[in-house]
């Protein structure tokens, strides 16, 4: 066994996606611990992802980044929508406070070519930029120049609630891909669950949800999965890509989920959902494999288990995957300290902080090798990091690499939202098709 799992992960090596001196401050080149010649202060500021696990690993990291180089780091921490709101309007007006930012994958090129983000190629060597795995480095780079390293990769996986499998007589799911349950089997196990739930008088239980609800990062694999595209081949062009059959297919089913199942909860969103599931009151949870980080950290009354990604019966399997990637702000000040900073968290020690705490799939080689061999990653909960790269090598998708894709996030987001609550999916779909085609239309060459 620990052969397949050292022979799946060398795989995703290939497969798998992902100094200067400052003028006041003596700063390392490598992203280590050196020494500090300090005549003034320099402070840099990191707006970033807001979740509880990553607000501990930066706990643990900064100070220890703040020491070796003397220079100060002040974060801003935020939810994942206000983060890439505040990145546009404070970027784009120019304001000269922000240093260093966390950016999805996807969002690289757009930042690149609205120019919110500086090349980080000078500060990077080629032995450095090899500390990535090949697809985490093309997907932090534009026209080969690095942009954004990843500090982090991810993979999707099943949560179900034991105890209310349990209570309706049914048997886990599989967590061996081979193995995978289809989306159909688990709203049939979903509505036994409710209805076991409702008999036994437990209140408020539901049965299904995703944990980001009705963001492309999940719901492009139901599409997917049906046989569909994302994006039309000029990445400008979605007509003719949403509005198909395999669409119409997955949000019907994401309708009925909601409206006709009512296996589904309306209104909460992804951090309600994740104290939804830790509370015991839901069965089933689609959620990235850093969730047992958010879970160590919460609350948690229910007994867990965890399953490979649903696929539909008669498609094929296909599982989200995604860097967070980090990188200097073009309002920057300092932007030596700023990509020292970087540098710090994608291949230095305040990467290992973030490995740790966040649960998250490493973008660097030489984490995955330990982990292929490590008996800490043969047992619960840790093995998932193991199927989420099993899943990375086979099975991923990653969104579309676009300069229009916050944009296509939006519209996308606010036509799943609109299924999710009560809207026709063939109109919806075909509503947003049209008003995301003439948005993009601005990006064809």
């Amino acid at each position: 066994m620990k052969k397949v799992l050292a022979l799946v992960l060398a795989s995703l090596l290939t497969i798998s996606l992902a100094g200067c001196n400052d003028s006041k401050t003596n700063t390392p080149a490598d992203g280590s611990s050196g020494s500090t010649n300090e005549t003034e202060t320099v402070t840099i500021s990191y707006y970033g992802e807001g979740d509880a696990p990553k607000i501990e690993a930066r706990a643990k990291a900064i100070p220890l980044f703040e020491e070796a180089t003397g220079i100060k780091v002040d974060v801003q921490a935020y939810n994942i929508t206000e983060l890439f709101e505040i990145i546009e309007v404070q970027i784009a007006a120019g304001e000269a406070n922000v240093d260093v930012i966390d950016v999805d994958s996807p969002l690289v090129h757009a930042y690149h070519s609205r120019g919110y983000l500086i090349p980080l190629e000078e500060y990077f060597t080629e032995e450095e930029k090899k500390q990535f795995t090949e697809k985490a480095l093309e997907a932090a780079s534009v026209d080969g120049t690095l942009v954004a390293p990843p500090i982090d990769n991810s993979s999707q996986i099943l949560y179900y609630n034991k105890d209310l499998l349990d209570l309706a007589g049914l048997e886990y799911p599989s967590a061996d891909p081979a193995d995978r349950i289809t989306w159909e089997e688990v709203v049939d196990m979903a509505q036994k669950v409710m209805d076991a739930a409702e008999a036994d008088g437990q209140e408020g239980v539901w049965g299904l949800t995703f944990e980001q609800i009705s963001r492309p990062y999940q719901m492009l694999c139901l599409p997917l999965s049906l046989g569909g595209d994302d994006i039309g081949e000029d990445t400008s062009t979605v007509d003719g890509i949403w509005n198909t059959e395999p669409w119409y297919q997955a949000a019907q089913w994401y309708y009925d989920i909601h409206n006709t199942w009512n296996i589904a909860p309306r209104g909460d969103d992804q951090f309600t959902i994740r104290d939804l599931f830790a509370s015991g009151k839901l069965a089933f949870m689609l959620a990235g494999n850093w969730m047992p980080g958010n879970l160590a950290l919460a609350d948690v009354t229910c007994n867990w288990g965890y399953a490979a990604h649903p696929y539909f019966e008669g498609g094929k399997a296909v599982t989200a995957t995604g860097c967070w990637n980090i990188g200097v702000a073009s309002t920057s000040k300092n932007p030596e300290a700023a990509a020292e900073f970087v540098k710090f968290m994608t291949i230095g020690e305040g990467n290992d902080f973030w490995h740790e705490d966040v649960k998250s799939l490493s973008a660097r080689t030489a984490v995955l090798e330990e982990e292929a061999e490590s008996p800490e990653f043969q047992e619960f909960p840790d093995s998932i990091q193991l199927l989420a790269a099993d899943e990375s090598v086979n099975t991923s998708v990653i969104r579309p690499l676009m300069v229009g894709y916050s944009e296509y996030q939006d519209v996308f987001t606010a036509c799943w939202e609109d299924i999710r609550n009560g809207g026709d999916p063939v109109e919806t779909i075909d509503t947003y098709t049209a008003e995301l085609n003439s948005l993009l239309a601005k990006y064809a060459e």
